[in-house]
Parts: structure tokens; sequence; C-alpha cells
């Protein structure tokens, strides 16, 4: 969830600039919007995440089209000198930001996001994609995850647990796990498109 927290915060500072162009900003203000403390281990996890979001691969698939490439195409922490950079500057990849055009996309409600552990982020990037959420079962929501708990049953303890933070924070009104299926019902203040 670091690499979708950090990615989106990216997109959201790329908005205002061309597409291809890169953007410049301080690691603290990045750290300070993420939430995450301003401490030397904090910007080593940073300056990770966005390298890892530069050697990532993404593929894209629709009908009669795909393709695939890096979240990020340039990152520069250091200077010329090889001396640490006050200023970072990123390089999205201009055609995976084109997805998220004004129409392509759902806006998701920051403040939520930060307030929630790993999973409940997962639910709430996931469930923000559906203005109303069928039913599925817990073991599909286990293989889409991408979980690496590998009982079901504590599977499904985690998952009560993020569904709590999903009630706390205001996204969802309602949940029920019944035998091995669960049903959500979104919050009714929400932002953004929903489809």
């Amino acid at each position: 969830q670091d690499d979708e927290d950090v990615f989106l915060q990216l997109v959201h500072l790329a908005r205002m600039s061309p597409l291809g162009c890169f953007i410049e900003f301080t690691a603290h203000s990045l750290l300070k919007a993420l939430k995450w403390p301003t401490n030397s281990r904090s910007y080593g996890r940073l300056r990770d995440t966005i390298t890892r979001l530069n050697a990532t691969g993404l593929e894209v698939r629709s009908e009669n089209r795909g393709y695939s490439g890096s979240l990020i195409r340039d990152f520069e922490w250091r200077g010329a000198d090889g001396s640490s950079s006050r200023m970072w500057k990123v390089r999205l990849e201009p055609r995976i930001v084109a997805l998220f055009g004004h129409v392509a996309y759902s806006q998701i409600d920051w403040d939520q996001r930060l307030k929630l552990g790993n999973l409940g982020k997962w639910l709430h990037s996931f469930y923000y994609t559906h203005a109303q959420p069928y039913p599925l079962k817990v073991e599909t929501i286990h293989r889409l995850c991408g979980s690496t708990t590998r009982s079901i049953a504590k599977f499904r303890q985690l998952l009560r647990s993020a569904m709590e933070e999903l009630i706390a924070v205001g996204f969802l009104d309602s949940w029920d796990i019944d035998k091995n299926t669960i049903r959500v019902t979104r919050g009714t203040k929400q932002i953004g498109p929903s489809t």
C-alpha cells in the first residue's frame, strides 16, 4: 500500500503539469502529505518506494489494445555532483498518467485512506470503484488483495477489523459476513464519481 499511497500523491502533484514533464518537490513535503514521520528511515522508505515504482512494469489491456510500461519514467534525488538534493524530481510515464483523465477514474477520499491500515486501504480503493458493491466470497477478496495470510480463518479476522476501520472513517455504512460471503453498503457521503 506504500506504493499506491506514493503513486497517488505523485499523480496529485502532477495534475497541474503537462504530461511528460518533471514534477519537483521536497521529500519532506511528500512525507508530510503521506503523514509519514519525517525521519531518516522514512526518507529511505520514500526513496525505495519511488525507485520500486520506477522499476515496476504495469500491463494494461483492453479488447484490442495493450500497453506495458513503468509507472515512473525518471527519478532524481541526487545532484550532478552526487550530493543529496533538497529537491526531488519525478517524471511520470505519460501513457499511465493519461489513464487518470477527468472521467477515467474514481477520486478517493485521501483523508479517509490515510487513517486505514493496509487491508483497509486495499478495500477502500477496491470498493471506491463500486457504487453498489456486490457480494463477494471471502476467498475471492483474499486472492484479489494478494494477502500472504495462509489461514482463511485468520484472514476473516483481519477482514473484520478492516471493515470496522472503514465504518469508523465513514466510508461504509454497514458490512456483514454470512458464511463465506461478505456484503458491504457504502456510506452516503462520498466524493468524486463512482462506477
